[in-house]
């Protein structure tokens, strides 16, 4: 009865369907910067998937535009989008060394950027399993705490 219902419809709802507010995001922006927040949840607003739980914006530096980059992570992946555009940027093949280390994101997590010999975001020590795209220039490590 209920299969006969379901192949019936002709649209069925996704958990994305309803529209969510700020206040639904457990979003944490290191270093916190008014500018990048908004940015950020303005992303956010129109792809609520890219932060279904908790989620840490993070600047990574600039493209070869001179656009800001901001990496939004969420449990073990991470999406990149240049400043003043909401297209999403993907990061580039996973060396085979770093394949199989999974970096998943906790609401206390200590998240920061080094390079590795590429740029990686890292997650409690562990990289996550892919690189950030290379840019031309490669700032000093970043290190950020959770904010308490």
């Amino acid at each position: 009865m209920l299969a006969t219902e379901a192949q019936a419809q002709e649209f069925r709802s996704s958990p994305w369907d309803r529209q969510r507010r700020a206040r639904d995001f457990n979003l944490r922006v290191q270093p916190e910067e008014p500018e990048v927040r908004e940015f950020v949840m303005e992303r956010l607003m129109e792809e609520p998937w890219a932060c279904p739980e908790n989620c840490v914006a993070l600047d990574v530096g600039q493209n070869e535009q001179g656009q800001r980059l901001i990496a939004v992570v969420k449990r073990d992946n991470f999406n990149v989008y240049p400043m003043g555009s909401a297209q999403n940027q993907t990061g580039d093949s996973v060396p085979p060394s770093a394949a199989n280390a999974r970096a998943f994101l906790n609401e206390d997590s200590v998240v920061e950027v080094r390079p590795i010999p590429r740029r990686y975001i890292v997650i409690d020590g562990v990289p996550m399993n892919r690189p950030i795209s290379d840019y031309s220039e490669v700032p000093p490590p970043i290190i950020l705490e959770p904010v308490e």
